[in-house]
């Protein structure tokens, strides 16, 4: 999908595996999506800034709620 935007945009990609973690290595430890450290005091305001809000969330119900946006298998 990174092609159809322009370069001038932001480019999508996926969370880094650091990022919001709850087992493992790195579990209990504040990382940026993209993998980087930050600090504690910090972290709940930055996932405000990143993840989806509960008006995100309804935009997406509105998008998703008609069956038109699918192609439908042949």
């Amino acid at each position: 999908m990174n092609k159809h935007i322009p370069d001038s945009e932001t480019k999508l990609y996926t969370p880094h595996m650091k990022f919001n973690r709850s087992i493992g290595d790195y579990a209990d430890h504040c990382y940026t999506v993209t993998g980087e450290p930050v600090a504690e005091d910090k972290y709940e305001d930055y996932k405000k800034e990143v993840l989806p809000t509960a008006d995100d969330k309804k935009e997406l119900e509105t998008i998703l709620a008609g069956s038109d946006w699918i192609e439908p298998r042949n």
